[in-house]
C-alpha cells in the first residue's frame, strides 16, 4: 500500500498564477507581493524554525495573518458558492433540491459565525488560518455595523435567488459523466507555469455542447466576467480534453442577486486569455531575484497602487504593512 509523501514547504512558493493572482498584480504589485511572497511560511508558529533551520520572521507571520482577513459579504459569497454546489449534485443525482428555510438558515447560521469569531481577537492572532477574523474588526476592534447590516440584508434575497434559480432546470437531464467540473480545485499546465482554477461548473453535453458557469452574488452585473469564463475555457481544452467548437460552447454568469448573463465563446477569447497569462508571467518574472527558486525582489521594487485608486486601499487586507507608506488621510483610516 502506497503511502501519499508529507508536502514539505521551500523558502519561496512554488511559480504559479491564477486568476486571482493576476487580478492582483494588475490592481497592486505590492498587494500581490505581500499575499505571494510576503506572507509564506507565516503559518509556522513563533521560536519554530522554517525550511532554512532559520526562524521565520516575523511580518511573514503577520502578512499571513492579514491574508486570512475576510469580509462579512465575503463569507454570504463562499456560503452561497457551497449552496449552489448543493443544488447541482441534487440535479445530477436526481435528488430533491434543498428548500428555501434550510438554505437561508445555512446563509444565516455562517454569517452569524464570522462575526461572532472575529469578536475572539486572540484566537484569531493564535490560529489565522483556524479562526474567521472580518477586516472591520481587525482593524477597529469589532465588526462594523454598518457592514453587518448591509450583509444581512442580501442573506433572503440570496436564499430566494438560489432557490427560485431557472438554471437549475437547465441542466436537469445531462447524465453525470457530463458534469465534468463541480467546485472544482484544479490546475493546468501553461507553457511549463501551473495555472490554478477554480471551476464552480462545466458542462460538456455528448452533442458539443459546453456551459462554463461562474456563480455570483454582487449587484455589478457589468463587471468583465468574460476574462475570468476565458481562462476557464483555456482549462477545459487543455486539463479536460475537451475540443474546442465555436458556436458550441458558452459562458454563463448566474447572479443569485441579479440576472444571468450569457456569452458566446469563441477562439478569439480562448487566445486573449493565453496573452493574458503571457503578459502576467513575463511580469511576474520580472520581480524575481532568482526566477529559479522563486525568489522575489525587494518589498520596495513593487510599486503600490497609483493615486488614483489609493482609495481602495482603505479596504486591502494589507493596510497594516503599506501604511507607513501611504498618505495619513488613508492609512489613519482604520489603524488606531
Amino acid at each position: 500500500m502506497s503511502t501519499k509523501k508529507a508536502w514539505t514547504p521551500g523558502p519561496h512558493p512554488e511559480f504559479s498564477i491564477s486568476h486571482r493572482v493576476i487580478d492582483m498584480l494588475e490592481w497592486c504589485p505590492r498587494k500581490f507581493r505581500h499575499d505571494v511572497h510576503t506572507s509564506w511560511l507565516g503559518w509556522i508558529a513563533r521560536g519554530e524554525p522554517g525550511p532554512d533551520g532559520q526562524p521565520v520572521a516575523d511580518e511573514a507571520r503577520l502578512a499571513y495573518r492579514l491574508k486570512k482577513l475576510t469580509s462579512l459579504h465575503a463569507v454570504i459569497g463562499t456560503a452561497a458558492h457551497l449552496e449552489a454546489e448543493r443544488f447541482v449534485k441534487a440535479v445530477r443525482d436526481d435528488a430533491p433540491l434543498p428548500g428555501y428555510e434550510e438554505v437561508r438558515a445555512r446563509l444565516q447560521g455562517a454569517l452569524n459565525r464570522a462575526y461572532t469569531a472575529s469578536l475572539n481577537r486572540s484566537a484569531f492572532l493564535r490560529s489565522p488560518k483556524a479562526h474567521a477574523m472580518v477586516f472591520s474588526a481587525y482593524y477597529s476592534g469589532r465588526p462594523s455595523i454598518a457592514e453587518l447590516e448591509s450583509a444581512q440584508a442580501k442573506v433572503d434575497p440570496i436564499a430566494r435567488g438560489i432557490c427560485e434559480s431557472e438554471f437549475w432546470s437547465e441542466i436537469q437531464g445531462l447524465e453525470k459523466e457530463e458534469h465534468r467540473a463541480i467546485e472544482t480545485l484544479d490546475w493546468f499546465d501553461f507553457e511549463g507555469v501551473r495555472i490554478n482554477v477554480k471551476a464552480d461548473l462545466i458542462t460538456a453535453h455528448v452533442d458539443g455542447d459546453v456551459q462554463i458557469v461562474d456563480f455570483k452574488t454582487t449587484r455589478d452585473d457589468e463587471a468583465p466576467h468574460l476574462v475570468q469564463l476565458s481562462l476557464y475555457a483555456l482549462y477545459a481544452t487543455t486539463k479536460l480534453g475537451l475540443d474546442f467548437q465555436p458556436g458550441y460552447w458558452r459562458g454563463l454568469v448566474v447572479n443569485f442577486l441579479g440576472r444571468t448573463s450569457e456569452y458566446i465563446l469563441e477562439e478569439r477569447h480562448l487566445e486573449q486569455a493565453a496573452d493574458r497569462l503571457r503578459r502576467a508571467i513575463r511580469e511576474i518574472r520580472g520581480y524575481l531575484a532568482d526566477p529559479a527558486t522563486n525568489e522575489p525582489r525587494a518589498v520596495e521594487d513593487f510599486p503600490l497602487v497609483n493615486r488614483a485608486q489609493m482609495e481602495g486601499c482603505r479596504w486591502c487586507p494589507f493596510l497594516q504593512l503599506c501604511a507607513p507608506e501611504l498618505p495619513p488621510r488613508i492609512s489613519g483610516s482604520w489603524l488606531r
